[in-house]
């Protein structure tokens, strides 16, 4: 890992936040109804079904492959 991977993870993190702000604006601009916490909250549980998602598809991808942990 080296200099440019931290550096850039933070620029998303912060880029998807930025991101969110305008989208509740944008809707707010659009129907004049604010709906912050519902989109931040959908925003939330999408992140935390992906992250899920991921880590069951990296264990089924390695169950797949019959792996077997400590062996040498």
């Amino acid at each position: 890992m080296g200099v440019i991977d931290p550096i850039t993870l933070g620029l998303t993190a912060g880029l998807m936040y930025t991101m969110l702000a305008d989208t509740v604006d944008y809707g707010e601009w659009r129907s004049s109804v604010r709906a912050q916490g519902l989109l931040t909250a959908s925003s939330s549980f999408g992140v935390k079904f992906g992250m899920g998602f991921g880590g069951a598809l990296a264990a089924w991808v390695l169950a797949i492959g019959h792996y077997v942990p400590n062996q040498e």
